[in-house]
């Protein structure tokens, strides 16, 4: 996420010195972590900040919080790849929601319910590993579950 240094600078120093909180650089901004789950974050002109379900429908009725702005989004991706010999494949994958925040969090849960659940189905097997893309790590096995979680994948 892109980030705005102000913001980042006024989070800092509210939350200097605090026990168990860490600062790291992610999707292109800063978070901060609260023994090590994530605590809050900063975009352009505005923080993020990760509440309790105790907690969710007052932090909605705040201004600037919006549960409608996180649903209505959408997103649709075309995807070209090119081979070596010149074959070219296409694709297209889209989904509902804000792209940066409900898209990503789907992503990235079922990415990793792929590895705990069906580490036995991908390609290669439970062992295979290092530093892979996507398509590579994780096949149809991804495909499939983001099918089942509501995203649309064509070849």
């Amino acid at each position: 996420m892109p980030h705005d240094p102000h913001l980042a600078d006024l989070m800092r120093g509210a939350l200097a010195g605090r026990r168990g909180v860490s600062e790291r650089k992610m999707f292109g901004g800063y978070c901060w972590m609260l023994n090590g789950n994530m605590l809050c974050g900063v975009e352009v002109g505005r923080y993020m900040f990760r509440v309790g379900p105790e907690l969710h429908a007052q932090a909605l009725a705040r201004p600037g919080a919006s549960q409608r702005t996180m649903d209505s989004g959408s997103f649709r991706c075309e995807l070209i790849g090119v081979g070596e010999r010149g074959s070219v494949q296409r694709g297209r994958i889209a989904g509902r929601g804000d792209p940066g925040h409900r898209a990503t969090t789907v992503f990235v849960c079922e990415s990793a319910l792929a590895l705990a659940r069906d580490a036995g189905k991908l390609p290669g097997g439970a062992r295979f590993g290092g530093v892979l893309t996507p398509s590579t790590a994780f096949g149809a096995v991804l495909a499939g579950r983001l099918r089942a979680a509501g995203m649309t994948i064509e070849p």
